[in-house]
Parts: C-alpha cells; sequence; structure tokens
C-alpha cells in the first residue's frame, strides 16, 4: 500500500522532530488543518504541500503529487 499525505504528513513530522505546532509556526498552515491531513481529511493546496515540505526537508513534488 502506498503512502498518502497523512502517513506522509506523520513521517516527515517525525523525521523533522516537528509536532502540528510548531509545523503551523513554520508555515503558517493551521494546526487543525495539519491534523486534518493526518487524519484524511486534507483540504490542503499545492502552495500549502509544498511549504510543508520545506519545512521538514522533504521532496516538495512528491509530496505534491499525493495531494
Amino acid at each position: 500500500m502506498e503512502d498518502e499525505v497523512g502517513d506522509v504528513l506523520e513521517k516527515g513530522m517525525r523525521f523533522a522532530g516537528l509536532n502540528e505546532e510548531a509545523l503551523s509556526e513554520l508555515t503558517g498552515i493551521s494546526a487543525g488543518r495539519i491534523r486534518d491531513a493526518i487524519d484524511y481529511r486534507s483540504d490542503l493546496s499545492v502552495e500549502d504541500l509544498k511549504r510543508l515540505a520545506i519545512a521538514m526537508g522533504l521532496n516538495e513534488v512528491g509530496l505534491c503529487a499525493l495531494g
């Protein structure tokens, strides 16, 4: 089974040592929206996904392809 956005966000946050609040501060995306994405209720735009990827040190194209 392939990873979905929520799976990648959880793994990326763990890799980067970030929680939802810290990632929110870095990206300007609310912690609630980040939690929703982790729970497979994502309404994140491509720009949101790019900001998240950069903040976590992930490949932007790869994360955006999941969104």
